[in-house]
């Protein structure tokens, strides 16, 4: 693989990892603002989640000789300012959509930097980071404003 290969999948993972950020801090905003606190233990979770992957994320960069820097994006932070909107009102529907609207971001995002040639080991890395978030995003769509039941 020649430089600019690592060049343009660095690249890639570095907007990722900025996109990745922006869900850490828009799920923070979002668990805060939830009601319900089936709804906001989710969020928690996507939160924490979202924080692990951006970690996995980074060492994948350095691998790849990149300098990460863990920073959002403006349009991640007009999103959470959206997201706080809609949670004055406690409109729990809504915030979820909005994270599962930036969950589809982040799925784009994955898309571009798996369409980079990356090393075999990082590419596994982000196949197995993207399927943690598909998962989330099933949590999200499974996710109501009416509590689980211990049946499910």
């Amino acid at each position: 693989m020649t430089n600019v290969e690592h060049t343009d999948g660095a690249h890639a993972l570095e907007r990722l990892l900025t996109i990745c950020s922006d869900g850490v801090e828009g799920y923070r905003v979002a668990a805060a603002k939830v009601g319900a606190p089936h709804l906001h233990a989710l969020l928690q979770r996507n939160e924490v989640e979202r924080e692990e992957i951006a970690s996995v994320l980074t060492n994948a960069l350095v691998e790849l000789g990149a300098k990460p820097d863990h920073h959002g994006s403006l349009a991640g932070a007009v999103h959470r300012g959206w997201v706080g909107a809609l949670g004055s009102v406690h409109a729990d529907d809504a915030i979820v959509r909005e994270c599962t609207r930036g969950d589809q971001v982040t799925l784009a995002a994955f898309a571009e930097a798996l369409s980079h040639e990356l090393p075999a080991d990082i590419r596994d890395r982000i196949e197995s980071l993207l399927r943690r978030v598909l998962r989330a995003l099933e949590r999200l769509s499974s996710a109501d404003g009416t509590p689980p039941t211990d049946a499910q």
